[in-house]
Order: C-alpha cells, then structure tokens, then sequence
C-alpha cells in the first residue's frame, strides 16, 4: 500500500514541522500531516500522535480527501505497530470516503489495508475472501512494485496458512514486478522459507546465503536478522546444533542493535533455548530467555511473549529457578487479558466494517436496482418505438401496394380505353 502524499484538494504551502502550530484547521491538517508522513517508518507512535491531530484538523474542513488520507495514513501506522483493531476500523472509514471523491483506486487500497489487518489478526477466511474480491481490480490500478507488494502479502496469508505451494506460488509471481532491490531481498527469503517448509533444505539455504550477500552492501537489519535465524532453525532441522546456534546468535546480534526489533529478538531467543536444550544445555537455554524476559513488556505480539513466559515456566522448574514462577505466572495472565481485549476490540471493528460492507452492498443493489428501472423502462421504450417503426412501415408497405394497386387498374382502363378507340376507329373504316 501507498499512503497518499497527496494531501487534500486546496493547494496551499505546507507548514514547515518546527513553525508554531497554525490556527487554520487546514493548516494544522496540512502540518501534522506532514509531520506524521514523515516520521511514520521510523516512528510511529510519534507519527500517530501527529496524524491524530491532523485528523482533528480534517474533521474540521470541508474536505473529504483530507479526512480520507488522514485515515488511511493512521490505518497503516496502527497496522504498523500491529493495533489491528484500530487499523481496520481506519481504513474502513477510508475505503468508505474515497469513492465519494472518486479515488477508487486509494479505496481499494484501503480494502488492501483492511485485508492485512485481517491477517494480523488470523481471521485468515475472511482476509481470504477480501484479497480475491480486491484483486482483479487492485491489479488494474497499482504500478509493477506495488503490485508487487500486494502479491508479497497473499503470499504472507498463506505462510500463516502453512499453505506452502500457495505462498511459495505468489512470492514466485511477485518476483517478476519488483521494482527495487529490497523488494527482489525479501521476496527471496519468503522464497527460502517456502522452500524449508516444503522439504527443499538446499534451495532454502542457497536463498538465505543470497539475501545475506545483498545485505553486506545495504542496510537491511530486519531481512539480515530473519535469513540468519532461518538458516539457524534450518541446520537446526537437520541437527546441526553448533551451526544453529552460531546463526541464532548472529541473528540475535542483529535484530538487537534496534530498539524496534524487540518482537525478532524473542522469536530467536525462543528458537535458540530449544536448540541449547536440544545440545544439553538446559541452563543455557533457561539463560537465553532470561535475558530476554525484560523485552517481554514491550513485545507488540503478545502470543510471542506468552510463548516466552510459558516456556521460561518450564525451563525454571527443570533447573531450580521455580522463584521467578509467581512472576511469570502473573505477567502471563496479563498479557492474555491483553490479548483477549484486543482480539474483542478486532471483532468489534471487523463487524463495525461488515457494517459498512452490508450498506455498501445494499447501495450498490439499490443503484443496480435503478439502473435495472431504468434499463426496463428504455427497453420498453425501445419496444415501443419498435412497434412504432414497424407499423409505420407496415403501414407504407400497404399504402404502396394500394398505389401499385391502383396505378395497375388505371393502366388496364387505359390499355382498355386506348384498345376500344383503335376498334372504334377500325368499325368507322369499314363503314
């Protein structure tokens, strides 16, 4: 997806981010706007607190495509930072303005947004349905690396499927739009995770050495960080402890020299516990996610975290740390509070959209239903005029048959005329 940069209709000088906050509500749209499109890949919190505020301005104004982009812009930061709930519900308000200011393409976009929330989520079946729905439109309106990424994120909903073929299928597709070399990366190690899971460990492997060679000359933590933990969890599979552990590590080291990798950092400590407990290293195992059980607080997935406390439970009963228990039971339960509100906060959204989708619907039938009126009625007229036609031509047909009619019996009176004065005149002869 592509948020706008296009930021309302009204062309005016955008206000530089440091000026003092304008009294205009479309100035103060137009600066926090900016600001927000800005921060938002480094950010995005800040850049939250920023497209709020520029929302507060759009709802000000008349301006439906300020209000439109603004949303749009919120839906993917929320999306970012994997508040689903409230992604969804951004986006749908979104797909709900553009059309009225005919931006189709940016609504569907938002369908796009609404479908990648879906999966976030896993309510896989209905993200499903969405993509297939959006995508013979979608590929209409999206330029080659766009169409590309929305490929990149089938092929992610079928990841999360474990539909391995399907994924592998779609990245496969993809690769032939990427536009730039970070795009061809990331395909590339999609491709070696389809590949790992469906048997193809050399394949998988050749992949994740390429993405890693890319890396040495760009800046590309997070694609580094996964092709070192998969070639881990791939020797791992083939019980090559020492080998896993060195890329585990590596990984590890990778995802921790930034802060916005905490998620990365305990998915592979969790993959690197199972391998030291698999070499003999219990202690070490219980170590490795020790360490890591301050980041659990700032986890954006809490599956993730309770993965973590649930198995440090098990690894500190089996190694004499049955102290830290109390405390992981606690944060254990927290943290499923936390996931079940947010899981009430996605449905509530999610419904609030089939809301909109049901309107939606309704309306289309409701101007399908015109439209059919309509068609009736000019099907009728055209019938009518039809018949019209026809019984005017029917009606010519018959009065040039009458005229033939009657040009023929005045030739035969005159044939008869012409006839009885040649014998009139022969009779006066013989006389």
């Amino acid at each position: 997806m592509v948020v706008p940069i296009l930021v309302g209709q009204t062309q005016r000088a955008v206000v530089a981010p440091d000026e003092s906050v304008p009294v205009d509500p479309y100035d103060v749209y137009r600066q926090f706007y900016t600001q927000a499109y800005h921060v938002g890949s480094s950010d995005p919190y800040t850049a939250i607190t920023f497209a709020k505020l520029a929302e507060e301005g759009a709802n000000k104004t008349d301006d439906l495509l300020a209000k439109a982009n603004t949303a749009f812009l919120l839906g993917s930061l929320y999306y970012q930072i994997k508040s689903y709930a409230s992604g969804y519900e951004a986006y749908t308000k979104a797909e709900s303005l553009y059309p009225s200011i005919d931006q189709r393409g940016y609504a569907l976009q938002a369908s796009w947004g609404r479908a990648v929330c879906l999966i976030g989520m896993n309510s896989l079946g209905k993200a499903e349905a969405l993509l297939r729905t959006i995508s013979p439109q979608l590929e209409k309106v999206l330029s080659s690396g766009e169409y590309a990424a929305f490929l990149i994120d089938q092929g992610y909903l079928y990841r999360k499927m474990s539909a391995w073929s399907q994924a592998q299928a779609f990245y496969m597709q993809a690769s032939e739009f990427v536009e730039d070399s970070y795009q061809e990366a990331l395909v590339r190690l999609w491709l070696g995770t389809c590949a790992q899971q469906l048997g193809q460990p050399h394949v998988a492997d050749q992949a994740y050495q390429e993405v890693l060679k890319r890396c040495q000359f760009q800046h590309w933590p997070e694609l580094q960080g996964y092709a070192e933990m998969n070639l881990g969890t791939l020797a791992d599979a083939q019980e090559e402890w020492e080998q896993a552990e060195l890329w585990l590590q590596k990984s590890q080291a990778t995802f921790s020299t930034d802060s916005g990798y905490v998620d990365q950092v305990i998915e592979v400590s969790l993959n690197l516990s199972e391998v030291l407990q698999k070499s003999g290293g219990l202690r070490q195992a219980y170590t490795a996610l020790a360490e890591c059980l301050p980041l659990a607080d700032q986890a954006l997935d809490k599956g993730l975290a309770i993965r973590l406390y649930n198995r440090l439970m098990v690894l500190a009963t089996q190694t004499g740390h049955e102290a830290i228990v109390p405390e992981l039971t606690a944060k254990l339960e927290q943290d499923l509070v936390t996931l079940e509100a947010a899981k009430a906060d996605f449905e509530q959204a999610v419904n609030a959209g089939l809301i909109h989708e049901v309107d939606a619907y309704w309306d289309t039938v409701q101007a399908a239903d015109q439209d059919y009126r309509r068609e009736i009625s000019l099907t009728i007229l055209a019938g009518l005029c039809m018949l019209l036609t026809l019984w005017m031509l029917y009606r010519q047909r018959q009065a040039r048959r009458t005229i033939k009619r009657q040009q023929a019996q005045l030739r035969a009176k005159e044939d008869a005329a012409v006839q009885f004065a040649a014998d009139w005149q022969a009779a006066k002869q013989q006389l």
